[in-house]
């Protein structure tokens, strides 16, 4: 948000100030804490996006912006966390509520264009950065996956799978798209791998044995002897 999506989360501060100006309860809060606020608010949101539409919140949907907006609040530095306050009858106001048509459609538009936000975020700082970092186990680190999640019993597959068969029979059931990491095979792999720790180390103590002839240390780091001899030639 600080970088690649910076002129984005501008305009959503941009829109807010504008909100907040029409009305002498909030045109106080600065350009720079909306900002802020905003910032720590989609850092805490705990899914992609939601689907507000202009007529109504979900419940599921609400909980969520709560949840975002609360852990934003106790999180902030700021004495005055009332801004928070502001963004969420911002989020959450719909057509019932009493305020002008003018009012309520600027509250609409934000919420529309913050759904647009929220997901990139989540997908270049969890997807594209986390998943990368934090390994234990790289096959669940997959789109839909959960890195804290190991796996299922056969009696918790077998329950979600006639679940979907029975509330999403049309769906597609995809193993890998545009989106994966990595392919299905190469997952598999890692699955079966994780099954026999023991065996794999011992493999890889062998293979790491059989190949330390062929490797050199440069500037305090391991590497293939070939690359090296490679790189001399050229340069």
């Amino acid at each position: 948000m600080r970088n690649a999506l910076a002129s984005e989360l501008n305009v959503l501060a941009n829109i807010l100030s504008r909100i907040a100006l029409s009305n002498r309860h909030t045109c106080d809060f600065t350009l720079n804490s909306l900002s802020n606020a905003l910032n720590e608010i989609v850092a805490n949101f705990p899914v992609y996006r939601t689907y507000l539409t202009e007529d109504a919140v979900s419940e599921h949907d609400r909980r969520y912006i709560e949840t975002a907006l609360e852990t934003a609040k106790q999180q902030s530095k700021s004495q005055d966390t009332s801004v928070f306050d502001f963004i969420r009858q911002v989020l959450l106001t719909r057509k019932d509520d009493p305020q002008s048509d003018n009012y309520r459609k600027a509250f609409i538009t934000f919420s529309m264009k913050l759904q647009q936000f929220t997901s990139p975020v989540m997908a270049k700082g969890l997807e594209d950065t986390s998943f990368y970092r934090y390994h234990p186990l790289m096959s669940v680190n997959d789109i839909g996956g959960n890195p804290l999640e190991f796996g299922v019993t056969p009696e918790e597959f077998h329950n979600k799978t006639a679940a979907r068969a029975q509330l999403w029979p049309h769906a597609m059931l995809a193993t890998s798209t545009h989106d994966s990491k990595l392919s299905e095979d190469v997952r598999a792999r890692i699955n079966v791998l994780s099954e026999i720790p023991a065996q794999w180390r011992l493999k890889a103590r062998q293979w790491r044995l059989l190949n330390q002839r062929k490797k050199v240390f440069f500037d305090g780091q391991e590497c293939p002897r070939e690359m090296m001899n490679t790189f001399f030639t050229r340069y």
